[in-house]
C-alpha cells in the first residue's frame, strides 16, 4: 500500500514544522516548502519518512503555484495539503502591513486556487 502524501506550505517554523513530524510520525510522505532553505533541509533529516523540500515565497503566486505543481508531480499525487504560510508583525508601517497582506492573503488565495 502506498503511503498519503501531504503537501505543507510554510513548513520551516511553528505550526507547519510541528504538523510535518506529527505527519511523518503516521506514516506520510511530504512535500515541504518554506522561503528557509537550511530550515527545511533540517527538518527532512529529523522526519522518519521520505520528504521533498521546495523554497516557495509566496508574495510570488505564479512562482508559488508553479512549484507546487511541479512539487505535486515530483511526489506522485497529493492526497493533502496544508496552507500555512503566514506572518505577522507590530510594525504598524505600510511597507509591513503590505508584507503581512501578501502573504496571508494573496500567497493563501493563490494556492487554494491551485489546489
Amino acid at each position: 500500500m502506498n503511503p498519503p502524501k501531504a503537501i505543507i506550505i510554510g513548513a520551516t517554523s511553528g505550526i507547519g514544522r510541528a504538523l510535518a513530524k506529527e505527519m511523518s510520525s503516521h506514516g506520510y510522505k511530504l512535500g515541504l516548502t518554506g522561503r528557509r532553505e537550511n530550515l527545511l533541509r533540517e527538518l527532512r533529516e529529523e522526519l522518519s519518512t521520505p520528504a521533498h523540500i521546495r523554497y516557495m515565497d509566496v508574495t510570488q503566486p505564479e512562482d508559488a503555484r508553479r512549484i507546487l505543481h511541479e512539487l505535486v508531480n515530483e511526489m506522485g499525487g497529493m492526497d493533502v495539503i496544508v496552507l500555512n504560510s503566514g506572518v505577522g508583525t507590530i510594525d504598524p508601517s505600510w511597507e509591513s502591513e503590505k508584507q503581512v497582506i501578501e502573504v496571508n492573503v494573496i500567497g493563501f488565495v493563490a494556492l487554494a486556487n491551485w489546489a
